[in-house]
């Protein structure tokens, strides 16, 4: 959906804060999307496992299943407990877990700056005649 083009990328990556409002809207909707988009994936990719386990789990029981003795946890059961600990923040102190809640504002941001853009675009100037 985005991509300013070769010559663009490096000012579409920062923010202009001495231009007029729709830009600056523009400049921080694309800034703060593209420099929190590994968050956002992540989140989405780990919230997937918390709506639909079974699949997950099915996986880590089809290449690892369950012995009668389990000595140590298995490496898919270790993999989906450090999925869930990205996805609270919950591995390294109240420092990480401040810093999930700023990036968890991230979606709702964005969402009022594309709706911004969206309105400027779509609403404000009413609908197209076709001639």
């Amino acid at each position: 959906i985005w991509w300013p083009g070769i010559k663009k990328w490096r000012r579409s990556l920062t923010i202009g804060w001495r231009a007029n409002w729709k830009r600056l809207n523009w400049d921080l909707h694309s800034a703060v999307g593209f420099w929190t988009f590994a968050f956002v994936f992540m989140w989405g990719i780990s919230g997937i496992y918390f709506a639909f386990p079974d699949p997950f789990q099915a996986v880590v029981d089809f290449f690892d299943p369950l012995a009668s003795v389990q000595r140590q946890p298995r490496v898919g059961d270790t993999m989906l407990a450090w999925l869930a600990r990205l996805h609270f923040g919950r591995f390294a102190g109240w420092s990480v877990k401040a810093l999930w809640a700023v990036f968890g504002l991230v979606p709702p941001f964005l969402f009022v700056t594309g709706a911004l853009m969206w309105w400027n675009r779509v609403i404000r100037h009413g609908p197209r005649q076709f001639e």
